[in-house]
């Protein structure tokens, strides 16, 4: 078999696999570290649990990373933050995925 041939066989593979996971599985696979924890700050800042921050002010002040952590600990998720890789959310030691914690968090709000 040519190289293309197997490039495009292998493309086809990947391709149905991606079609067959379901948005949960897809959320576990993507997003994490800064970009993902600036994006929880505005669901937890609506919330009254603490700031906002952009992607940026993450990149050039490492401790905002920190309190975003906190405060998802404040509300009963522990947040394991990633520089690298997908941040993790557990609730009462149990892996949830972000929208789970993020549902959970609101739903204790109210």
């Amino acid at each position: 078999m040519k190289e293309e041939e197997i490039r495009e066989e292998l493309k086809a593979k990947i391709n149905e696999h991606i079609d067959s996971l379901s948005l949960e599985d897809l959320e576990e696979i993507s997003g994490g570290n800064c970009s993902e924890l600036s994006e929880d700050s505005i669901v937890l800042r609506s919330l009254g649990l603490c700031s906002g921050y952009s992607y940026f002010d993450l990149l050039l002040n490492p401790g905002h990373c920190q309190a975003i952590v906190g405060a998802w600990a404040k509300a009963g998720v522990e947040c394991k933050f990633s520089d690298l890789f997908v941040n993790e959310y557990y609730i009462n030691g149990k892996k949830v995925s972000r929208n789970e914690a993020v549902a959970f968090v609101k739903n204790k709000a109210k």
